[in-house]
């Protein structure tokens, strides 16, 4: 067996590490893989160099980028495929939604064996806040055929959870028996010996005395931060403070709305960080204030730090969390909702609940498991 792996960028993002994950853990099972990404690197970081660390090789094609743009994407395919020819991989695993459909096309052009992809969860919910797709609705059905194109030039795709696999369905984009569901998984070693929450407070330069409502992303309008800052300001206690993890393209609107007199002094922002456990650690609450996620790879992750967590009810996390019994789920892009869950205080036993069910069927082994019993089923 040897995987080719295919994805637009090596940002610091869900897909992403959770496509780093899946590598080492092949790797470390004698299974050979190789990374082939785009250039594009953006303020959320890259993780290039630790992909290449693990001794994995990885080859970027200039041309292969997110945005569409017709005659680049034609050089892009063309470049896959010759690549396919001369590597002959016995099985090409796509991610995310431009990869999946050229890296589709170019293993059917190559004659590769098998094609799995990993979507990551779609962009075609009614409240995604996707740039450049939500906000474009004339090309929605250009972007569905191009979706069912890289569907139907896969020979499995992979859904993160149940709600994914029937949203999928019911937008047509393959057919039932074409799925399988193979949530993303976290390494627990990471969340085992983590810091107090004081020691975590006093290293990140946070107040010692605040409760702390924390939210881990990538700065941007799928995201939902700003409906998280709306519901700050709408809670009076100012003791309550918001303490945002990431960047990216709302930082600067996000920063300005904080400034004002209602959120001032009670927003954190921390930046970009490669120590999200003590992030974690440090909080009284997660948050996930999402208009839309496939699954929400930060929602596991805040489960194996035990820490209690709300919710947006959106995509696949009713498939992970289950409102009242390990998280409270409220309705997306709701500032009223949110605030009102804020001033909630969430019982120990379900946060402890959560870590269980993270740590029993959400682990990095058992997401390398599922796929490594589907790449055999395919007979790579």
């Amino acid at each position: 067996m040897r995987v080719t792996h295919v994805i637009t960028r090596l940002i610091r993002g869900g897909a992403q590490l959770t496509l780093f994950n899946l590598v080492r853990g092949l790797k470390a099972r004698g299974i050979p893989c190789e990374v082939v990404s785009g250039p594009e690197e953006g303020s959320e970081g890259s993780i290039l160099p630790e992909m290449r660390a693990l001794g994995v090789e990885v080859t970027l094609l200039p041309r292969l980028r997110r945005e569409v743009h017709p005659g680049r994407d034609a050089l892009a395919l063309l470049a896959l495929a010759r690549h396919f020819s001369r590597s002959a991989p016995t099985l090409v695993h796509t991610h995310t939604s431009k990869a999946g459909l050229l890296g589709g096309l170019a293993g059917r052009l190559a004659g590769v064996p098998a094609v799995v992809y990993t979507a990551q969860g779609h962009i075609f919910a009614a409240k995604g806040a996707v740039p450049s797709v939500t906000d474009r609705p004339r090309l929605r059905p250009l972007f569905l055929g191009l979706r069912r194109l890289a569907e139907a030039c896969s020979d499995r795709v992979v859904a993160l959870t149940p709600a994914d696999l029937e949203e999928q369905v019911a937008l047509g984009l393959a057919p039932r028996e074409k799925y399988a569901v193979l949530p993303n998984g976290v390494d627990p070693a990471p969340f085992r010996d983590l810091p107090t929450k004081q020691e975590a407070r006093k290293a990140l330069g946070l107040p010692a005395e605040a409760f702390l409502v924390v939210a881990v992303g990538r700065l941007s309008p799928e995201k939902g931060q700003d409906v998280l800052l709306e519901a700050l300001a709408a809670v009076p206690d100012r003791a309550v403070q918001g303490v945002l993890v990431g960047d990216g393209p709302m930082r600067p609107a996000l920063e300005a709305r904080a400034a004002r007199p209602d959120l001032a002094g009670r927003v954190h922002f921390l930046g970009l960080r490669t120590d999200v456990p003590r992030c974690l650690a440090s909080a009284d609450l997660f948050v996930l204030p999402s208009r839309y996620e496939a699954q929400g790879m930060v929602v596991v992750e805040a489960m194996m730090a035990g820490l209690p967590i709300v919710a947006s009810r959106v995509g696949g996390v009713p498939g992970i969390l289950e409102d009242g019994v390990t998280a409270l789920l409220v309705p997306p892009a709701d500032p009223s909702a949110l605030a009102a869950a804020l001033g909630r205080r969430t019982p120990p036993a379900m946060a402890a609940c959560a870590r269980r069910q993270a740590l029993d069927t959400l682990t990095v082994d058992a997401m390398v498991d599922g796929y490594l019993r589907l790449y055999r089923q395919l007979g790579a």
